[in-house]
Formats: C-alpha cells, sequence, structure tokens
C-alpha cells in the first residue's frame, strides 16, 4: 500500500511506473507540496515522511517505484535567503537548487515507494544539465518538477545503486534542466539484489572510492585553489533553505544514530559551495557531475582545487571529499 503520497493531496493513483512512461511528464502523479518558504507546512511534511523512512523494513522494489510531478513557486524572498547563505549577490549566475525543498519530498516518496529505509542510504552522485542555459532557469520562478526512478543496479551482494531523475520544466512545459542524484542502498535483502541488473563499469568506477586520491595537481599552470570553509551550523543553515533536515547533517546526536562521528554537510550543500566558486572564477556550468568520495565534515576546511573543467576536494589531512567536471552545454 502506498500510502506517501496520499497525504501530500495525489489526484489519482496511476498504475506502476513503467520505463516507457518515464519519458512522459505528463503520465507523472501530480502532488502539492509545500516549500520551504512555507516554514511548518514543509517541516511537518518533511519530519513525516522522516519517520516513515526510518520506521520502514528494509527492501528495494524498482517495480513499485512511481514518478511524481509538483509545481513549485520559489520567491523573491527564497532566492535572498540562498543568497545570504552563500554569500552571493543577484547577478552572480550562481545555479543554485532554489526548487529543492520540494525536489526533496519528491525523493522520499520514490524512496518510499521502492520501500528503502532511508538509514541506508548514502548519497554518491550528482549529475545537473541545464538545456535551456543556467540564466534561463534561474530565471524560472514558476516550475514543474516531474521526479521518479532512472535505474536501480547491483554493487554486491547486498548493495545497490539507485538513481532518481528529476526533470525541471517551466510554466510552460518545456525543459530547463535533468537532475540526476545517485545513492548506494546498504544492508539489502540478498533476493532484491539478486533480481537487479548490473554494470560493470558503473561496479568499477565506486569500489574503492573512498580510497580514491586526488589527481587534480594544483601546480599546474592553468590550475587554481582555494580554501572553502565548512561552518559548523551549515548543514542546519542549508537544511532551512534546501527542506533536507536530516539530523545527520544537523546534530551530533543525529551523526551518532546513523554511526558517525559528527555531522557532516549534505551532499547538494557541498555541490552549492563548489558551483559558487566555479560560477564567480567564470567557469562554465551548464552541465555538472560531482561524486561525493567522503563525508565533508562541519566545521572543517576543504581545499577546491580546480584545473580546465575538472576539480577536486580535500580536507586537511589530504582525504579527497569529492571531485567532478563542469563545462560549457553540448552542441
Amino acid at each position: 500500500m502506498h500510502t506517501f503520497p496520499t497525504v501530500f493531496g495525489a489526484q489519482a493513483l496511476p498504475a506502476p511506473w513503467s520505463a516507457d512512461r518515464r519519458a512522459d511528464p505528463g503520465a507523472a502523479l501530480p502532488l502539492v507540496l509545500p516549500g520551504a518558504d512555507q516554514g511548518w507546512r514543509h517541516a511537518a511534511c518533511y519530519w513525516m515522511a522522516a519517520l516513515g523512512g526510518l520506521l520502514t523494513p528494509h527492501r528495494l522494489r524498482p517495480e513499485r517505484a512511481r514518478r511524481y510531478g509538483a509545481p513549485v513557486t520559489i520567491s523573491d524572498a527564497l532566492v535572498a535567503r540562498w543568497h545570504r547563505l552563500f554569500g552571493i549577490d543577484g547577478s552572480a549566475g550562481v545555479p543554485l537548487l532554489y526548487n529543492q525543498s520540494v525536489g526533496t519530498l519528491l525523493y522520499m516518496a520514490v524512496f518510499a515507494d521502492l520501500g528503502l529505509n532511508v538509514r541506508h542510504l548514502l548519497h554518491l552522485q550528482h549529475r545537473t544539465v541545464h538545456h535551456a542555459g543556467v540564466a534561463a532557469c534561474a530565471a524560472a520562478r514558476q516550475q514543474r518538477l516531474v521526479c521518479g526512478l532512472r535505474r536501480a543496479l547491483r554493487l554486491g551482494e547486498d548493495r545497490a545503486l539507485v538513481e532518481l531523475e528529476t526533470q525541471i520544466l517551466d510554466a510552460g512545459g518545456a525543459p530547463l534542466a535533468t537532475v540526476v542524484d545517485a545513492f548506494m542502498v546498504r544492508r539489502l535483502p540478498a533476493a532484491d539484489v539478486r533480481a537487479l541488473p548490473s554494470d560493470r563499469h558503473v561496479t568499477r568506477e565506486l569500489i574503492g572510492l573512498r580510497r580514491r586520491r586526488a589527481q587534480v595537481d594544483p601546480a599546474s599552470g592553468d590550475a587554481w585553489r582555494r580554501p572553502l570553509p565548512i561552518g559548523r551550523h551549515l548543514g542546519r543553515a542549508y537544511g532551512q533553505v534546501s527542506g533536507d533536515r536530516n539530523p545527520v547533517h544537523t546534530t551530533a546526536f543525529g551523526a551518532w544514530l546513523f554511526g558517525l562521528p559528527r555531522p557532516f554537510l549534505q551532499g547538494l550543500g557541498l555541490r552549492s559551495l563548489v558551483v559558487r566558486e566555479l560560477a564567480l572564477d567564470g567557469t562554465p556550468i551548464d552541465r555538472l557531475e560531482m561524486t561525493f568520495a567522503s563525508p565533508a565534515y562541519l566545521g572543517q576546511m576543504l581545499g577546491l582545487v580546480v584545473d580546465g573543467d575538472r576539480f577536486e576536494e580535500e580536507d586537511a589531512a589530504g582525504t579527497l571529499v569529492a571531485f567532478g567536471r563542469a563545462g560549457a552545454a553540448q552542441a
């Protein structure tokens, strides 16, 4: 029984998601979801969904995943809050994810369909492609998000990779951007994992991710390096604008419950810090790919190194925290 969508005002319950329907945004189950501007309403929706995600038996059932669509209104006040948080002005052209508070709830709806206990999820990768350019996406204050399962892959005996894809459309339905976030899911029933396809390239890329060393040379003639401070309260502040209030990012107790020594920044919060630096430097960011190798713990200083279209972040001990590429739109 899929109860999560009905809590938030679903108008109908369509047949289960399938690959044929994925390409049709009109087939998405419509939801009306509160955004970050709506304060306690969004917080209540988030914590209700989060509680369900923490109490549910842990499974992975891709055949049950539906696609969801929800409108987003991005107010001037919300944009100003994002800009204050990341220390930029309105003309900087930084592609911040102003719509993320609604996007977070959509992700949680898909996780609920899949049967995942969110305690066993780890955000591994993020990709954004701006189809109409960064400026067009930033200027679109009325949007529609369409979110669903892109694919689920076997990574090991009890592990899988789950990719969620979100289409960002303008008020007229024209595509603005596509966002893909990949999550490692651990401690799954072996039967659920055996039923999944595998991809050797993806498996090779992710094996040993925590042991990967930096590959961008800061001494290269075209490279530049910048400090990237991660404030002690940034996880909480980012949760207020993005809707991602997971206690693993906000409190020491929450981190302890998840088996971590201290809170770490949300993956998309780290993304925002990186794209701010890239945008202010003039690096094209119509396309962005980012892999999270280690937690970006709150209260530490990272070093961002950029060489052409490649970037990496390391902590003070030389541990690679994240890496990726950014570039102009493809012709």
